[in-house]
């Protein structure tokens, strides 16, 4: 199976759940991220995360248009951290992988912030190797000991019953209801 196989089928199922669901798979994903890269975020990346994941939380229990206004200052501010309208490389692109975790919160900020349509933040989450070093063609084979593969991998079983605990679950158990025991290595070059 090739990596853009995989990314496709882990789009897929995340845009065939409920949206709540989704919204708590995205909360799971995000803090998985957290745990790959511990260690290696910055200070500001950390803070924007957290937001991240506290405004996601305000759609799920409110609806998505309580968060939009809180949603499009984040969006500001990570897309002023991440340099999208400058020239420089965003923070984080020597580190694979990472600048993937960066730019699924801002889809996702976007997405909550109604700049994008519901479930477009996922687009970018199933494609953590987009800056992986490996990848320089469209459909390598996938590495099953690559962390990231791993992720991509456990959301795309979600079997029914899991989802199901997803919909009941609080967030901060979202990330152990789809990814369990994965471990903490980061990503390799």
């Amino acid at each position: 199976m090739t990596r853009l196989k995989l990314s496709l089928d882990v789009l897929h199922k995340l845009r065939s759940m409920p949206y709540d669901t989704y919204l708590r798979s995205m909360c799971g994903i995000i803090s998985q991220y957290q745990i790959l890269y511990q260690g290696q975020l910055w200070e500001r990346a950390s803070a924007l995360i957290e937001e991240t994941l506290a405004l996601t939380g305000t759609a799920i229990n409110s609806g998505r248009e309580a968060s939009a206004e809180t949603a499009g200052d984040l969006l500001e501010r990570w897309t002023a951290w991440l340099d999208l309208d400058g020239d420089g490389p965003p923070p984080g692109n020597q580190i694979p992988g990472l600048l993937n975790a960066f730019f699924t919160c801002c889809s996702m900020a976007a997405e909550l912030a109604g700049v994008v349509e519901p479930y477009e933040g996922s687009d970018r989450c199933t494609m953590p190797f987009t800056d992986h070093p490996a990848i320089r063609h469209p459909g390598p084979d996938i590495d099953p000991k690559d962390p990231l593969d791993q992720m991509l991998f456990r959301v795309r079983d979600l079997t029914p019953d899991t989802e199901q605990k997803l919909q009941r679950a609080n967030l901060g158990s979202a990330r152990l209801i789809i990814f369990g025991d994965l471990g903490s290595e980061v990503p390799h070059t």
